[in-house]
């Protein structure tokens, strides 16, 4: 903390998923203003009018074209999220700490108090809702441009698949599994017979596991 004091910075960004709203401290330790880079909104955090009667959460695999059950089921579980969350604040006399140099209620207080919020979504392929006026959708922002071309290894491999190439990837978040989980998917790529297989994987080992593919 005292290296980044001495840095003297002007501003956070910080990474707003729910499972890490703890990084919150940093900034509000350093006494700067903080934004929000998120995927996953809570509007009763950004103060959004986002109503569950016609914005379908994030968890639910709803359009914003709700009937009544649909909305019952989407109220439920955004009260629900509300009400409970599986990753409780740190223990107070953690909190008090930090609360010496200003006060908060808890994690959520501190990420509403975010200057500026950028959503990674996309007006035209996302759902219509309201914006307020510290919100930005910045849907694309963090993918690199590309000529269309692929890498000459990555095409010569795909191009000697006798049957096609599958794609596996569960993103950034999910990019190291347990090494017994790993194993599972190594057998039952064996088994795909005629396809090859592009896996993202940051696993320690993971140059072992493409090597016995």
């Amino acid at each position: 903390m005292t290296k980044l004091e001495s840095l003297k910075f002007d501003l956070a960004v910080v990474d707003g998923i729910f499972v890490m709203k703890c990084i919150y401290l940093v900034p509000h330790r350093l006494g700067i203003p903080w934004l929000t880079y998120t995927d996953v909104a809570d509007p009763f955090i950004m103060r959004a009018p986002w109503l569950p009667s016609f914005v379908p959460h994030s968890a639910v695999p709803m359009t914003d074209r709700m009937n009544f059950v649909e909305r019952l089921k989407n109220t439920l579980l955004s009260a629900a999220f509300l009400i409970y969350s599986p990753f409780p604040d740190p223990p107070s006399h953690i909190l008090d700490k930090y609360r010496r140099f200003e006060s908060f209620r808890n994690l959520d207080d501190l990420m509403s108090r975010s200057q500026l919020w950028l959503l990674t979504k996309d007006i035209v392929l996302d759902y219509s809702r309201p914006m307020m006026s510290n919100m930005i959708n910045v849907g694309g922002l963090t993918v690199q441009r590309t000529n269309g071309n692929l890498p000459s290894d990555m095409k010569r491999f795909m191009e000697d698949a006798p049957l096609g190439t599958v794609l596996m990837t569960f993103g950034s978040t999910t990019a190291n599994l347990p090494a017994t989980v790993v194993q599972k998917f190594v057998s039952a790529f064996r088994r795909l017979g005629g396809y090859r297989v592009i896996w993202r994987l940051n696993n320690k080992h993971a140059q072992t596991f493409r090597t016995t593919l």
